[in-house]
């Protein structure tokens, strides 16, 4: 399946497609490997990964005859980091290097694709996760440098640029949008950011 009945159906009623955001997806629990069931798994990879292969490959081939575009995919910073998401990481992982397999086949042609790597944004979902207990708010804000969870408005703000022609020579790049985490959380081993001291 190629999905090419929404960018035709995009296309029809807006014009050509400047820029493509792959932004669903669905969460996961942390859920040992064991328990895990396996529907839940194929699911997540499914809509994850095989979501952002199938729409990336739809709307670039207006881009790509225009001799334009701009790709955006949303990875996370557990592609980055090893975390106890045993099908989320991975497949968010599978997007980074997708992204840049994809940069290097289309650059050629004027399309751009890059991706985002979130942290821990403050979205309703995974606040809700927190709210049943799933996650400690904590344990999400004191890694990361900035002590704090990400904005929806700041992963926003990083996709807009990187469709916008200000980043007309970046391609082929995964940029973490995480308030520090990455930076943080390697603090761990020599007792953590000491937030307000």
């Amino acid at each position: 399946m190629r999905l090419p009945w929404l960018a035709d159906e995009v296309a029809a009623d807006y014009g050509a497609a400047d820029a493509l955001v792959n932004s669903a997806g669905i969460m996961q629990n942390n859920i040992g490997v064991d328990e895990m069931n396996l529907d839940e798994h194929d699911l997540i990879w499914d809509v994850n990964y095989r979501g952002t292969f199938l729409a990336s490959r739809a709307f670039a081939r207006a881009m790509r005859a225009r001799g334009k575009g701009a790709i955006v995919n949303i990875a996370s910073i557990t592609a980055l980091r090893p975390l106890p998401l045993f099908a989320y990481g991975p497949g968010k992982a599978a997007i980074v290097s997708l992204t840049a397999t994809l940069a290097g086949h289309w650059g050629p042609h004027g399309v751009r694709v890059n991706a985002v790597a979130p942290g821990y944004v403050a979205t309703e979902q995974l606040m809700g996760r927190v709210d049943a207990g799933h996650r400690r708010l904590e344990d999400l804000t004191h890694p990361s440098a900035l002590g704090r969870m990400v904005r929806p408005d700041e992963i926003a703000a990083a996709i807009a640029f990187l469709v916008d022609d200000a980043a007309s020579a970046i391609t082929g790049i995964t940029l973490p949008v995480d308030a520090g985490w990455l930076a943080g959380s390697a603090w761990a081993t020599y007792g953590g950011i000491a937030h307000g001291k």
